[in-house]
Order: C-alpha cells, then sequence, then structure tokens
C-alpha cells in the first residue's frame, strides 16, 4: 500500500487497460472511498454508480458519442469498470464535491494499483434524449445530473510522468 503523497505523486491518466473484469469487491472499495470525500457544508451531494456490465459501458460510450457528434470514439478506453458520479442539482457546491469524491476514487485506485482515468465526456449524457432512460436503467435518484466519471481497469503499463509540471505558485511569509 502507498501513503498518500505516493499515490498523489504517482497518479497517472491511463488511456489503455486490460480486459480483466475487476471484482465487485473491488469496485465497491472504491466507491466507499469516494463517498468519503469532504464536501460543502458535509452535504454529500453525490451518488455514485458502480458499472461492471460491459454491455452498459459500451452503451454509455455510444450515447456520448452521438450527443458530442463524434461516434465511434471510446470515452472509456476499453475499461472493463466505470464509477459515474452524480450530483444533486440543488446542493450548495455539487460540482466541486463530485470533483473531491472523484480525486478519492482515483487515489484509492493508485493505492490498489488500478489503472484509471477522470472521464469528463460523462456530463454529455446530461443532454441525451436518453437520460431519463438511464435514470431509470442506473438507478439515479430524481434530482441529480452527471459531473463525471471513472474508467477503472488493471494496468497495462504505466504512463511516464510529464517532464514538468504546469501551474504555478507562490508562499507568502
Amino acid at each position: 500500500m502507498l501513503n498518500t503523497l505516493e499515490a498523489i505523486a504517482k497518479r497517472r491518466s491511463h488511456h489503455e487497460f486490460k480486459g480483466t473484469k475487476l471484482s465487485k469487491n473491488q469496485l465497491e472499495l472504491l466507491i466507499k472511498c469516494g463517498l468519503s470525500a469532504p464536501s460543502c457544508n458535509n452535504e454529500q451531494p453525490w451518488f455514485l454508480v458502480g458499472i461492471l456490465n460491459c454491455e452498459i459501458i459500451h452503451q454509455l460510450n455510444d450515447e456520448i458519442g452521438m450527443v458530442k457528434g463524434h461516434i465511434g470514439h471510446d470515452y472509456f478506453y476499453g475499461a472493463p469498470a466505470l464509477i459515474l458520479i452524480l450530483g444533486d442539482k440543488l446542493a450548495t457546491n455539487a460540482m466541486v464535491d463530485c470533483a473531491v469524491c472523484t480525486q478519492n476514487i482515483l487515489l484509492a485506485a493508485e493505492d490498489l494499483n488500478l489503472a484509471s482515468c477522470w472521464i469528463d465526456e460523462v456530463k454529455a449524457l446530461n443532454q441525451s434524449e436518453k437520460f431519463y432512460d438511464y435514470e431509470g436503467k442506473l438507478k439515479i435518484p430524481e434530482g441529480y445530473e452527471f459531473m463525471g466519471g471513472v474508467a477503472l481497469g488493471e494496468r497495462v503499463n504505466t504512463p511516464e510522468e510529464p517532464e514538468q509540471r504546469r501551474g504555478t505558485w507562490t508562499i507568502i511569509d
């Protein structure tokens, strides 16, 4: 197991996954890590959907392609598992809270030596004509919208660290 600082430093987005299915226990552990995230006013405005069914993952991928006008693109990079993160539309700060939840999942995946990738394109499902079909199929409570997702699977390789991390910062003493 890594410590938190190691997981943060080592985590990379993976765009390639082995076809090996994750276990339900692995997915449940990652979901619980997401649910442990802090949130504004402790609202915990998220609803997480873990998916191990490849047919449903393909359907969601195709629907995102339809909405975005990029039919045939593999938004989930062939990942055998997916966690969808939805946020309560009435929450104070659902987008940020769900982003923190997502980061917990990504760091936990790194700790478990799993490949992961944050999938922002999932938000396109909010504009889908099939939104309400997915709401029923995925057992999403009323009043929630897609905020993002995490593609998950076994590693094929470990992407190299970029030469330099972008971003600027300062410390005022």
